[in-house]
């Protein structure tokens, strides 16, 4: 995958953050058949080296070395693959990081971050559509655009661009909605990891579409996934969901959809379970040719029952025989949400904004949280040899069994390339990060600049 050529698939870039709140769509929509590309057989790999300089501003006075030193290789691919009935996409990036001498820190040697991406969307009939998505890995300090793993302990901008290629700018191919799947750059899961430390998570959904009239369409659907942190497995969960949505297609440019959603999320080696329902609503339009926007309301029921432990009175601890107690708390209530996304294309390149405000599972600090968030994501080819990719987040999660606790993350990156010779480029590029805890008031602020050499295919390899 070149720097300057991610657009080669985003036609096929119908997987979106609507995940948590259902699946609005396919991949495959009867009732755009003529809108949707074919012929497309791609596969477009990659490597990068990249010598790194990070610098943290603001520090908590227990986080070590104030400076650190690394050098990173990043490699990966895309593929698409156009048949007659059925889309097939794939993304992978993987990096290893080699901390130099002492400015490691707490972080010795090499790390290693590993994510992969795919959807497979069939029209099994005139009627009948089949989507199944995954997305997953092993990502040192989470993956996702307000992730610690954006900075060069983990994936990075290379990285996280590379194996997100497929799922950004354009939206769908349907104006029914959204496929089902996850974004990987903001996938509720591990998008907002706070610590350098490895996260395990997996998500995988699946949905079928079936055409009622040649205006309506009926998606069900459900997704299964967990997270696994190593040292905090507190904030280890499963999470189970399913969906049901109606949308109707009012015009070429213009859709409406409402549905029902339910989630399980329960927190396995902490709170346990908690049970959300609740419905939604909202449109797609295309406002041109280029331009693509999406709007939803969601009214979520939530219903959270939790162990706590509370110490007794020394007297009554005494007469028990027991100093503790466990106590089981139950909570609920509705919350208010919604989601909106923006995409637009360039003739080379494109844009994607995605803003939503939801209950998440939260990260490795907090539990269970409402979370308002926005990811946008640049990609564009400025000369025939300079581009430019870009990558921002801001993300803020208020704990609901956690009382009183918040945290807030705000990070972006850039990265120019400059293709010196067929498919190798000189890049450079900077990253920025700023975190604070509440009520600790705990802050940290880094800065990372890269420069380095990326190779890959200038057309990259056809698929037969």
């Amino acid at each position: 995958m070149t720097i300057r050529r991610l657009t080669l698939i985003l036609f096929l870039a119908s997987i979106s953050a609507w995940a948590q709140s259902g699946a609005i769509g396919s991949m495959r929509d009867p009732r755009s058949a003529d809108s949707q590309a074919v012929g497309t057989h791609s596969i477009e790999p990659w490597l990068a080296v990249n010598g790194t300089y990070d610098t943290v501003l603001d520090k908590p006075e227990t986080y070590g070395a104030s400076v650190h030193r690394s050098v990173v290789l990043n490699g990966g691919l895309s593929a698409a693959r156009d048949f007659h009935r059925t889309y097939f996409v794939f993304g992978y990036a993987g990096s290893g990081t080699d901390y130099l001498g002492s400015s490691a820190g707490i972080r010795e040697g090499w790390t290693s971050s590993n994510v992969v991406t795919l959807a497979i969307s069939s029209q099994v009939t005139q009627r009948v559509t089949l989507d199944f998505s995954e997305a997953g890995g092993a990502a040192n300090g989470g993956f996702g655009a307000a992730a610690a793993g954006l900075q060069s302990g983990g994936l990075g901008l290379l990285g996280s661009m590379g194996v997100s290629s497929s799922f950004l700018f354009g939206g769908g191919s349907s104006l029914g909605g959204a496929s089902t799947g996850l974004n990987p750059l903001q996938n509720g899961l591990v998008d907002a990891d706070y610590y350098q430390q490895m996260s395990y998570f997996s998500s995988t959904s699946g949905s079928a579409g079936f055409l009622l009239s040649q205006r309506t369409m009926l998606n069900i659907g459900g997704s299964g996934s967990f997270v696994r942190r190593a040292g905090r497995n507190f904030s280890d969960a499963n999470i189970a969901a399913a969906n049901a949505t109606l949308s109707t297609q009012l015009s070429r440019r213009f859709s409406v959809f409402v549905g029902y959603s339910f989630d399980n999320v329960n927190f396995v080696q902490s709170i346990g379970s908690t049970y959300m329902q609740g419905g939604f609503a909202g449109f797609r339009t295309k406002l041109s040719a280029h331009d693509e926007v999406s709007l939803s309301v969601s009214d979520t029921y939530m219903d959270n029952k939790f162990a706590s432990t509370q110490t007794l009175p020394p007297d009554i601890a005494a007469l028990l025989g027991v100093s503790t107690i466990t106590t089981v708390r139950s909570t609920s209530r509705a919350y208010l949400g919604g989601r909106f996304t923006f995409n637009h294309t360039f003739e080379h390149g494109g844009f994607d904004l995605n803003c939503n405000s939801m209950i998440a599972p939260g990260n490795d600090l907090i539990l269970l949280a409402r979370s308002e968030a926005c990811t946008a994501s640049l990609n564009r080819t400025l000369t025939s040899r300079l581009s430019v990719v870009g990558l921002g987040g801001i993300r803020r999660l208020n704990g609901m069994t956690q009382s009183g606790s918040r945290y807030d993350v705000v990070t972006g990156g850039m990265l120019f390339s400059y293709r010196i010779f067929r498919g190798i480029s000189l890049t450079a590029g900077a990253t920025y990060r700023d975190t604070q805890v509440k009520p600790s008031s705990q802050k940290l602020t880094g800065v990372s600049a890269n420069a380095g050499l990326f190779w890959s295919p200038h057309e990259g390899v056809n698929l037969f």
